[in-house]
């Protein structure tokens, strides 16, 4: 499931998700979908922004802006 989601994410370049949104399109439980998030978001592969939503951490919106 980890690989579908991240080929999805590859593919989609740009594809931007809450967990909601994820749960529907992915067809999985609440609880389910929470954890393969978080994992991905562990191994630094998505970020989650300030407004809940899931996006991959190569694009350029995603990258958290660093305070001087």
């Amino acid at each position: 499931m980890l690989q579908m989601i991240c080929n999805q994410f590859v593919e989609l370049r740009g594809l931007r998700l809450t967990a909601q949104q994820a749960q529907r399109v992915w067809g999985i439980d609440e609880w389910s979908c929470q954890r393969l998030l978080e994992t991905l978001v562990e191994q630094k592969f998505l970020f989650q922004d300030e407004h809940s939503t899931y996006m991959q951490l190569t694009d350029e919106a995603a990258r958290p802006q660093r305070r001087l």
